[in-house]
């Protein structure tokens, strides 16, 4: 009786075993597929990954080195005015002149 029992067991274990890989298989392709927590992102990585591993090594093969050479300015360097000296907040506006009034519009005669 025990040896009939094993069987049934072992097949119970394959099922549930079966039916988790597939629900895990259906909940991992929605969250790739939804980019739940970063999942698509992650498995675009992995693909790329796989993609550099089965390209193989670059191949070793002499390259011209690229060396990138500027000519001299033409023009001297421009010269920087100096800014004015720093005044204290309220003397800009003591020592600035008065604002002459605006003339009034005159009509203009048809």
């Amino acid at each position: 009786m025990t040896l009939a029992r094993r069987p049934r067991r072992r097949r119970s274990v394959r099922r549930v075993l079966l039916l988790a890989i597939g629900a895990g298989a259906v909940v991992a392709t929605f969250a790739v597929s939804t980019d739940a927590f970063g999942a698509g992102h992650l498995f675009e990585r992995a693909v790329t990954k796989i993609d550099r591993f089965i390209a193989g090594p670059v191949p070793d093969r002499p390259t011209d080195g690229t060396i990138l050479v500027t000519p001299p300015p033409l023009t001297a360097a421009p010269i920087v005015a100096p800014s004015p000296t720093p005044r204290e907040s309220g003397a800009a506006a003591l020592s600035a002149p008065e604002p002459t009034p605006t003339p009034s519009p005159t009509p203009a005669r048809l």
